[in-house]
């Protein structure tokens, strides 16, 4: 099976040798890798919506028009940093390290 599934009821019907959660930079850099042996079913596990056609997604540059938006972002906050006057983060949806490059 290739592509994405959107429904948590199609899981009991993938037979799967390997289960990645997150499907961040890391997660699909293992999971390429790993799909390298043809004999592997690799299924990957994401939360939220399937926005790959999305251009706030897709289009350098828009990343920041999503950070106030409850549709894509799920407004974690940190615990106030006292050691950076009690300043407060907000987390762009589960923290990666692409997210990361995005706030800098």
């Amino acid at each position: 099976m290739t592509g994405p599934v959107t429904s948590p009821l199609e899981l009991p019907d993938i037979d799967a040798d390997i289960i990645i959660v997150g499907g961040g930079t890391a997660g699909l850099v293992v999971a390429s890798r790993l799909s390298e042996d043809p004999s592997l079913q690799i299924l990957v596990i994401e939360a939220g919506a399937d926005r790959h056609d999305d251009p706030r997604v897709t289009t350098p540059g828009l990343a920041v028009s999503m950070l106030d938006d409850p549709n894509y972002n799920w407004q974690f906050l940190s615990e106030p940093q006292v050691s950076f006057f009690n300043f407060t983060f907000t987390a762009f949806g589960v923290v990666s390290s692409s997210e990361i490059y995005c706030l800098i």
